[in-house]
């Protein structure tokens, strides 16, 4: 089936950039979900590069995702959602708390229904279907590569009585290599044990076309974005605000565009009884101006000091209306040298780490083993 296709094809350009990006590449913040721009101002002077990638997938495992769904089933009781972010940024802190720089990211949100999902599965898996059931296709992609320059510069406010405040402010200009946009919708019903009807409608701006064979002529697009930083200490309570692309666009001209219906009437069986289908596909395509508005990432973190070694903290990530909250434990035993462990409950990921002088590293995982989502946060600064 097609637009079972398209889910599982659209992901695949974020296995095949996350373990490029994880055998050469360096970098981190300490996310345990979605990936921020957030350079270290620690000091003027210095050089810094850091990498994220996260890679998710609610109803089953990562190897089980790119292998046809063979294996557990563990599909979240609402919307399911695959999801792909990684930035790397490399650049260098001036005087006076300036900042300029290189980023490359490659971001990737797919919201699906739960009866999309669930008929994946026993599809995939040739199960049987119950007779004469409806099932609710919706499928919602949000995706982007691009690269471009960052610059920006912290604010660092007097102390007072009332604490100690800094504020970032940081600019970016986006070349963009490739998209994905859009949203199918539809329903499908089961005929028989192994066989089901199905039409669906589809919304789509790509650069390279998923949910059907379209040769389409390469386009690029630019834009720019903007993030900010909040931080807040206060005795031995502090908080840090990071808002990302807040003001996020990225200008297509003449992205290709289809609005099309599609609808199970050309299918076949094979010699097992099992359906295959060659949609019937009808529609518009053509290509537009495109204006892509970048959602706005959100992490938000509050700590507080117990005694001298230790830190408890509480926050959340946020994105396209789905909040992923956490708790962290930070045993820090010497001066520039802390361990961390932390914990997501969306997900229901674990992160480990450790930052020594200016390394930081961690690792995210639900499981050692066959996990659902993976991370890999690196951090390295270097005085000139």
């Amino acid at each position: 089936m097609v637009l079972l296709n398209l889910f599982r094809s659209i992901l695949s350009i974020s296995r095949s950039t996350f373990f490029t990006v994880l055998l050469t590449g360096t970098s981190v913040l300490n996310a345990d979900v979605l990936s921020y721009f957030n350079p270290s101002y620690s000091q003027a002077k210095i050089y810094t590069s850091s990498f994220n990638t996260v890679i998710a997938n609610d109803p089953v495992s990562l190897e089980s995702f790119f292998n046809d769904w063979q294996g557990d089933f563990h599909p979240h009781s609402g919307a399911n959602l695959a999801l792909e972010s990684s930035r790397f940024d490399l650049g260098v802190v001036l005087e006076d708390n300036y900042y300029i720089g290189y980023t490359y990211r490659h971001d990737v949100f797919i919201e699906a229904s739960s009866d999309l999902t669930r008929l994946m599965y026993l599809t995939k898996n040739k199960l049987d279907l119950p007779l004469n059931e409806k099932f609710d296709i919706f499928l919602d992609i949000e995706g982007l590569e691009a690269q471009g320059i960052v610059f920006g510069k912290k604010f660092i406010f007097t102390p007072t009585k009332w604490g100690e405040w800094s504020f970032s402010l940081i600019g970016s200009l986006l070349y963009a290599s490739n998209t994905q946009n859009g949203i199918l919708s539809g329903d499908a019903k089961s005929i028989s044990k192994n066989d089901y009807d199905f039409q669906a409608d589809s919304y789509y701006y790509y650069t390279h076309n998923y949910l059907y064979d379209l040769d389409v002529q390469k386009v690029n697009g630019f834009g720019f974005s903007t993030h900010i930083t909040v931080d807040y200490k206060y005795k031995d309570f502090s908080i840090t605000l990071i808002a990302n692309d807040i003001l996020g666009k990225i200008y297509w001209d003449s992205l290709p565009y289809s609005y099309i219906s599609m609808n199970s009437e050309n299918k076949y069986y094979d010699e097992n009884g099992y359906v295959h289908y060659n949609p019937t596909i009808h529609g518009i395509e053509k290509t537009k101006d495109y204006t892509q508005r970048l959602p706005i990432k959100l992490h938000f973190e509050g700590r507080y000091k117990v005694k001298e070694k230790y830190l408890l903290s509480m926050g959340f990530e946020s994105m396209n209306n789905y909040i992923f909250p956490f708790s962290k434990f930070t045993y820090i035993p010497e001066k520039n040298k802390s361990y961390f462990i932390s914990h997501e409950y969306r997900f229901d990921s674990t992160t480990i780490g450790m930052n020594y002088k200016n390394i930081d590293i961690s690792l995210s995982a639900d499981k050692i083993i066959d996990p659902s989502i993976v991370g890999v946060h690196l951090l390295a600064s270097f005085h000139f």
